[in-house]
């Protein structure tokens, strides 16, 4: 499985903190896994907005079929970004892959 996820990623996951009596206090990003992946471009688009042009990229990441991933989280790969992970697709093969959208620098 190694030979195409070569890169690796932090997986955060916005999570509410609670008080000794259950009562919320805080929502924080907290890493629940650090899994090997693969970022590769899917399509480049071009957005036509007043009074210029902007371009998408949306991305796919490929990741291993149990790996702990849901919509919603955030993905930081080293030298790449962050990305925002959409709803995972797990197809019963070795990977599973979900589309991310580029978030910002690290």
């Amino acid at each position: 499985m190694s030979g195409m996820l070569r890169q690796r990623c932090a997986v955060k996951r916005y999570t509410m903190q609670k008080d000794e009596y259950n009562t919320p206090m805080e929502q924080e990003w907290v890493m629940v896994a650090s899994i090997p992946c693969q970022l590769s471009r899917k399509t480049i688009r071009v957005v036509q907005e007043a009074p210029e042009n902007r371009s998408e990229v949306v991305y796919m990441l490929y990741f291993p079929t149990r790996a702990d991933i849901q919509s919603g989280d955030l993905v930081e790969i080293a030298g790449m970004g962050t990305y925002k992970a959409a709803i995972p697709y797990r197809h019963g093969g070795p990977y599973g892959e979900v589309q991310v959208e580029w978030e910002g620098p690290i």
